[in-house]
């Protein structure tokens, strides 16, 4: 095939080319997509008081614990 044969074809292939990606596309979330559900759990203030019971601010006890 001659390259002027290949440029004139070149946008028909590109065409295709998206065509194929979009179907592939479309076609692998509906197959293969987990949602990812984030649980919103209330935050703890630092000077809030331990949920743990201990009476102690949150920062001084569990906080390097939790992360």
């Amino acid at each position: 095939m001659k390259q002027a044969d290949q440029l004139n074809k070149l946008p028909e292939m590109e065409s295709n080319t998206a065509a194929q990606r979009a179907a592939a596309g479309s076609e692998g979330r509906a197959e293969g997509s987990v949602d990812t559900v984030r649980v919103e759990e209330p935050r703890i203030g630092r000077n809030a008081p331990c949920p743990c019971g201990s009476g102690k601010k949150y920062k001084s006890c569990c906080m390097r614990r939790d992360g």
